[in-house]
């Protein structure tokens, strides 16, 4: 049997960050950024961009046997 503590910290300092791009085509450019092709506005191209993590702790006690 072993006992074992473990901690884990993502994004310590709550640093801000995006974590991927890409050029794509943004259909939904036409007034009120509704569908623009209904609006006869070609497609324009953008940087899509997700957000990096949050800041998380977890920590825990694991028993084994």
């Amino acid at each position: 049997t072993a006992y074992s503590l473990f901690v884990q910290v993502a994004n310590l300092f709550d640093r801000r960050y995006q974590n991927f791009a890409i050029v794509g085509a943004n259909f939904f450019n036409g007034p009120n950024r509704s569908f623009g092709l209904f609006h006869d506005v070609p497609p324009a191209a953008e940087q899509f961009r997700g957000p990096g993590a949050p800041r998380a702790f977890v920590a825990g006690v694991e028993y084994r046997f």
